[in-house]
């Protein structure tokens, strides 16, 4: 991933010269923006004055003039509800005066966002400072309020370095010293454990081999005092993707120590993000485009802060993302070819697919790399294939299709601008497993990844509900973000979880990744979904999964052994019901005077399943039911609200003063 982000001149006229991303997905930051205006009373998360302002809630500051529908808004909105909190949208006019009244105090942070504010003028500066070291709790990310008035109505970058530098805690932004060096690229680094702290799960960061830690290395090896290769791990990683290895992001160059937590840093160019206090306030400064990647393929590092800025900065409830709050894992066999019949019938007598449910998507043509070469499942002829997908629907797993009928040629050659020749595969593969289900099917996999936008299109009208991503790996079910733009509000995707460069055991074997690394892989996987109360997706294809029996084998001994109340397997179909039926949960909060919060909560249909998480730091005594059916418990660190059924519940919980 590569961006470049210089100034023309002090006219403050930003050029991205350089926008490649993961997927081959290339952009520039103006296709992404909206200039149409909107009426923001008509927009359910835009702020509206209360006198009984709600504790609950994360104010988005956006510009006056802001159309609060625009992707670079919706998508801090939809991560916003993904990470279980809520967001309201205000004006550079409503914070000023909410600030000005001392009233700003009384909701949960404010959130300052970048791409959307690049400019602000000094009194919405002055607000974000007064509101900050009054108390607040700030998420400052990348380029907001870069650029200030000037004369003749021009937008300028402040002079020396940014306006917000004290907030930040590090000068950046230095465009009168450094000109188009202003913003550098290079690999995020950080500790393994703030790693997973932000949402990294382990396999989605590796081991960061900066000078001094390849000396150590080498000189470990060579059998000199140095410390171990276990131990140089442990010191740094950066965030790496599918088949890319360390991945570089854009930041700007920083300078000054900064007094506070650092989270992040780029190796040659300075903070990456860190937290500090600042009067009475704490800020989380990222130096990253967060708004910008989220809106391309690479949602991760919006999610990771906004969850860090949850949990660790604001310390607030929040609605968990999985049903009833048990974390887990979604496990995706990709049936390519007929080579594949035989191990999974062997998987099968082994009782691989007794745990689960899995999700198990198909490519059921007859042929698998090209035409006529009768390497593929031929499920509409193939009675032992017909049978095996029945048992295993039987049985809860998922069938879905995978891609297109012919797996390589679909895979290698489906494009933006043939959707007239590869069509009717999609429809040929969709009638076949349905044949077989007797039934519609609403899940998908894509053969290499390859997704085009009028696949996606069509197989959500179609009613598919899930569907495997190769972009914004390493997170749990997301809103299709991409091309700057939402895409298909009625499908969430799964993007896979790699190891490093690589993600299946072919690859593995390939590249002679050892199986004793798998298998902590996959431990470390299930560890991780616990601890963060979250889900994530893995991928296998039976013909390996058979060679590597033994590491299947073990993932499913070691995720069953923690318990069906603390790790289940849940298909995409499963979660994708569950995120949905989610996004329909309203609730508010309200402090009264005696410092107690009340939780009123309501859903359409039915609450069942939904779990509210309160840090046991914030809320040291147990919530109480107030009206509604759900049970407290404790659970580690947090309390959890468990709902029952029914439409309505109110709780309390104490908060000390």
């Amino acid at each position: 991933m590569f961006f470049d982000a210089v100034s023309e001149s002090r006219r403050g006229i930003v050029r991205f010269s350089e926008a490649i991303f993961l997927c081959t997905i290339s952009l520039t930051l103006s296709a992404c923006l909206n200039q149409v205006k909107t009426d923001a009373s008509a927009v359910p998360h835009a702020f509206s004055p209360s006198a009984s302002p709600d504790p609950g809630v994360l104010l988005l500051l956006v510009a006056n003039d802001q159309v609060l529908t625009a992707p670079e808004i919706t998508a801090w909105v939809d991560a916003a509800a993904e990470e279980g909190v809520r967001i309201q949208a205000i004006t550079d006019k409503q914070f000023i005066a909410l600030a000005a009244s001392g009233n700003a105090q009384a909701y949960a942070g404010v959130l300052l966002p970048d791409q959307s504010h690049r400019f602000a003028d000094h009194e919405v500066v002055w607000a974000i400072r007064k509101y900050t070291v009054a108390g607040g709790r700030t998420l400052l990310v990348f380029d907001f309020a870069a650029l200030e008035p000037g004369a003749f109505n021009r937008q300028l970058y402040a002079e020396n370095r940014s306006r917000l530098s004290d907030l930040a805690g590090v000068e950046y932004i230095l465009y009168d010293e450094l000109l188009d060096r202003t913003t550098a690229t290079g690999p995020v680094v950080a500790s393994p454990a703030t790693l997973r702290d932000l949402l990294v799960p382990p396999g989605k960061s590796i081991f960061y081999a900066s000078p001094q830690a390849a000396a150590k290395t080498a000189a470990a090896k060579d059998g000199q005092p140095g410390g171990s290769r276990d131990e140089v791990a442990s010191e740094l990683h950066a965030y790496s993707g599918y088949m890319r290895g360390n991945l570089t992001y854009p930041s700007f160059v920083t300078r000054g120590e900064f007094r506070g937590t650092v989270l992040a840093r780029s190796p040659q160019h300075g903070l990456v993000a860190g937290v500090h206090s600042l009067g009475k306030g704490k800020v989380l400064f990222v130096n990253l485009p967060l708004t910008y990647l989220k809106l391309q393929t690479d949602a991760l590092p919006l999610h990771g802060y906004l969850r860090y800025f949850i949990d660790h900065v604001v310390s607030m409830a929040r609605l968990s993302p999985m049903p009833n709050g048990i974390a887990g894992m979604t496990l995706n066999w990709h049936l390519d070819s007929m080579a594949a019949q035989k191990p999974s019938l062997e998987l099968e007598r082994l009782g691989v697919f007794n745990d689960g449910p899995f999700s198990i998507d198909i490519t059921a043509g007859p042929d698998t790399i090209e035409f006529d070469d009768e390497l593929g499942w031929n499920l509409d002829n193939n009675p032992v294939a017909q049978a095996l997908l029945r048992r295993l629907d039987k049985q809860g797993h998922s069938i879905g299709s995978h891609g297109g009928w012919i797996h390589d040629h679909y895979g290698l050659n489906a494009n933006e601008t043939n959707a007239e020749e590869f069509l009717p595969f999609l429809e040929l593969n969709k009638a076949s497993v349905e044949k077989v289900l007797g039934r519609p099917q609403r899940s998908y996999s894509a053969p290499q990844g390859n997704n085009p936008i009028w696949a996606m299109n069509w197989l959500e009208q179609q009613g598919v509900v899930g569907a495997y991503m190769t972009g914004h790996t390493g997170m749990g079910p997301t809103r299709h973000y991409r091309d700057g733009k939402l895409h298909n509000p009625g499908m969430w995707i799964f993007p896979v979880t790699p190891l490093g460069r690589h993600a299946v055991f072919e690859e593995f074997a390939y590249h002679d990744v050892p199986q004793r690394e798998i298998v902590a892989w996959y431990r470390d996987m299930v560890d991780f979904a616990i601890k963060k109360n979250t889900s994530r997706l893995i991928y296998m294809h039976p013909p390996w999964a058979f060679e590597w029996k033994g590491v299947v084998l073990d993932l499913l001994a070691y995720a069953k052994d923690k318990g069906v109340e603390q790790f289940r397997w849940y298909t995409t179909e499963r979660l994708a019901d569950f995120m949905t039926q989610r996004r329909d949960v309203q609730w508010t909060e309200r402090l009264d005077a005696s410092g107690v919060r009340h939780f009123n909560v309501s859903h359409p249909v039915t609450l069942r399943e939904m779990v509210w998480i309160l840090p046991k730091t914030s809320y040291p005594l147990p919530p109480e039911i107030v009206t509604g059916t759900a049970r407290v418990t404790a659970e580690g660190p947090h309390w959890r609200v468990k709902a029952g059924d029914g439409t309505a519940l109110e709780f309390t919980a104490m908060q000390p003063r």
